[in-house]
Order: structure tokens, then C-alpha cells, then sequence
């Protein structure tokens, strides 16, 4: 996972986070160590000692992310198509 912060942390370090998951709201409560340290950018960080039913919700929240996110994509495509009729006078004005 990327954190955003302007705060340095080398790597390697232990940190204690909490955070809770934008989509099902729940709170996740774990140790980290931080693998890659943007500076004033972020780090990066791999959990450790997760329990197998928080990664379980991790992984659901991400799913539920892409699935809104496809939706999303789909919607806006669909919403910047033109009619056949228009696309087919627009590609004639061009021969």
C-alpha cells in the first residue's frame, strides 16, 4: 500500500497503522514496515501480522472499487458516444 505524507520514514521501520476503507467503511488496525520511501511524496509499506479476515476485506474493497470504477468508465463512454446517423455525416464531411 502507498501512504501520501510528507513525513520520512527510512526504510525498514515499523509503524503502527489505522485507517478505515472508503467503500464498506470498515477500520483496519495493523503493523507495517515501510519497504520505499518517496521523500515528501509517501511510503510504501507491507502489512505484517494481518489476520487472514482483514486481508479477506482488503481484498473485497478492492474488488467493490474496481467494479465502481468500471462502471463509471462504462457510464462515461457511453455518455461521449454519438449517434450512428451523426457519426456517419461527420466521417462523410471528410472524404
Amino acid at each position: 500500500m502507498f501512504i501520501s505524507t510528507s513525513r520520512i520514514f527510512p526504510e525498514g521501520a515499523v509503524l503502527n497503522l489505522r485507517f478505515r476503507l472508503a467503500v464498506t467503511g470498515i477500520e483496519v488496525q495493523t503493523r507495517c514496515d515501510v519497504r520505499h520511501c518517496l521523500a515528501g511524496v509517501g511510503v510504501g509499506v507491507e502489512f505484517v501480522g494481518l489476520s487472514p479476515k482483514m486481508a479477506s476485506q482488503i481484498d473485497r474493497e478492492i474488488k467493490l472499487c474496481e467494479q465502481r470504477r468500471a462502471r463509471r468508465l462504462t457510464t462515461e463512454r457511453c455518455h461521449k458516444r454519438l449517434p450512428r446517423s451523426c457519426a456517419r455525416v461527420a466521417s462523410d464531411r471528410h472524404v
